[in-house]
């Protein structure tokens, strides 16, 4: 199954810059898991160690419980939940619930830090495309609620914060 998931990798943004050696250490850390329509993958509140990638099907996202839950988003293949998980113990702030029949990746934070112990470059050059995709989230999310004042960096200014130069 991992040359597929390797093949998969290569269609998705965020690993477009890993190289396929990478892609081929990173693919047997992942598990795949398939999920009937219904199923709550995450749940709001609850602390998580996941990063999820979506290979097949949707995903909706919302935030509350019972009677008073709030839709924020569908998500389907190729896009991703879970990323802070990847970084520390938090409490997860919404719920994802399968829509239709899907397959998950999911990388969990020690395995992915067992990648980042073994290919630093590459898992570098993958955390410089989540954060490209996460400010690009929030500038959506700012403009949605009536932020307009969101500046997002550029490529250059977010590879010198992540090396440590000063951006001007």
């Amino acid at each position: 199954m991992t040359p597929s998931i390797v093949q998969f990798l290569k269609s998705v943004e965020i690993f477009k810059s890993l190289t396929e050696k990478e892609l081929a250490i990173l693919a047997p850390l992942m598990v795949s898991k398939d999920f009937a329509e219904n199923f709550v993958v995450v749940e709001e509140g609850q602390v998580g160690d996941t990063f999820f990638l979506i290979q097949s099907g949707m995903v909706s996202i919302t935030r509350g419980n019972g009677n008073s839950k709030t839709f924020i988003a569908h998500l389907s293949e190729g896009q991703h939940f879970g990323e802070a998980a990847l970084f520390q113990d938090q409490k997860r702030i919404a719920n994802v619930e399968v829509s239709e029949p899907t397959r998950l990746l999911a990388l969990s934070r020690s395995k992915f830090e067992e990648f980042l112990r073994t290919e630093p470059a590459g898992a570098s050059r993958f955390l410089l495309q989540l954060v490209k995709q996460l400010l690009v989230r929030l500038e959506k999310a700012g403009s949605r609620i009536g932020l307009n004042t969101f500046d997002p960096l550029d490529s250059s200014e977010i590879e010198a914060c992540l090396s440590g130069k000063s951006v001007s």
